[in-house]
């Protein structure tokens, strides 16, 4: 069986072939989806966030574009919300 795509490494798609790249996809029953969020820009909702705001629409994977983890901003959250965070990449 092999696993959903949203349950994969890097090196297990890397490894997949295509029958099970497609086995994949249908186990994550077609459905993945991914959303760009630029966290500098002003939100389209007053006090929610541009992610969260992709998220609570079914997004799977947020891509953070232009974020710095040095010195993270993401607005439409409360001051200080970020402080003490530790990023992982």
């Amino acid at each position: 069986m092999t696993k959903r795509l949203l349950d994969c490494s890097a090196s297990d798609l890397a490894a997949f072939t295509k029958q099970e790249l497609l086995a994949s996809i249908a186990g994550s029953e077609g459905r993945v989806l991914a959303a760009e969020c630029i966290g500098v820009t002003q939100p389209l909702l007053g006090d929610v966030t541009n992610a969260e705001f992709a998220a609570s629409m079914g997004a799977d994977i947020l891509l953070l574009n232009m974020f710095d983890v040095k010195e993270p901003v993401v607005k439409g959250l409360p001051q200080g919300d970020l402080q003490g965070t530790r990023f992982v990449s």
